[in-house]
């Protein structure tokens, strides 16, 4: 941990009120003769990236694929969704991008309906494994051919989508001009903050891995 002094601009500290504001903050946690401190791994790396001066989400792809090996941050993400809508949509740089995040969580809300469709009643959906293996068919894409070959079987996959119909040419003109790693961080923004329906087993989300309350978040510390 340190502190640093750095030139700040105008939207440098806009983004870090948003960031305070909108994100789950630092907690402590007590234990009989034991005290956790429970920290939120993401807003400190998007605090990271405004000290370096770069984009809030600029280094996502590093950090959640190549150096999160367990997928520690990228659960972490689902906690810290309302945080991300709320801050693409007040800036005018990222607001093109909640459209395509909703376009790809229509996508997902479609093929989970069919995971539902085929789960015995008094069973847990498989949605744990298969968030997971949608993750690692966004890391498999190696170049801007394979997304852009698997993107519109994904989309094709998870049958009607109205926020594509509604926004096709301005989803085209998107997929068309963002590098691929700019597309695969929204991806897997989307795919981490996606929240599912409730469960038909037992009436809750309790089969997302991610869908427990602030209070209940593991932490590696305590898992070894």
């Amino acid at each position: 941990m340190s502190i640093e002094e750095i030139k700040i601009d105008r939207n440098t500290l806009i983004t870090y009120q948003h960031l305070q504001k909108y994100f789950h903050p630092n907690y402590q946690k007590i234990k009989p003769k034991q005290i956790f401190i429970k920290v939120n791994s993401i807003r400190s790396l998007i605090a990271d990236n405004l000290v370096k001066g770069i984009h809030w989400w600029s280094n996502f792809w590093e950090k959640l694929v190549i150096e999160d090996s367990k997928g520690y941050l990228f659960n972490q993400l689902f906690f810290n969704r309302e945080g991300f809508t709320i801050m693409a949509e007040k800036s005018e740089e990222d607001k093109q991008y909640l459209i395509f995040v909703k376009v790809f969580q229509q996508a997902m809300k479609g093929n989970f309906a069919k995971i539902y469709a085929k789960t015995e009643e008094g069973k847990e959906s498989p949605i744990k494994k298969k968030v997971e293996r949608l993750r690692a068919e966004i890391n498999y894409c190696y170049d801007e051919l394979s997304f852009q070959e698997y993107l519109p079987d994904f989309l094709v996959r998870g049958g009607l989508n109205k926020y594509f119909n509604e926004h096709q040419e301005e989803i085209l003109l998107l997929i068309k001009k963002l590098p691929l790693q700019k597309l695969k961080i929204w991806s897997l923004l989307a795919t981490a903050s996606y929240k599912p329906k409730d469960n038909p087993a037992n009436g809750d989300d309790s089969s997302f891995p991610n869908n427990q309350k602030l209070g209940e978040m593991n932490d590696e510390s305590e898992e070894e």
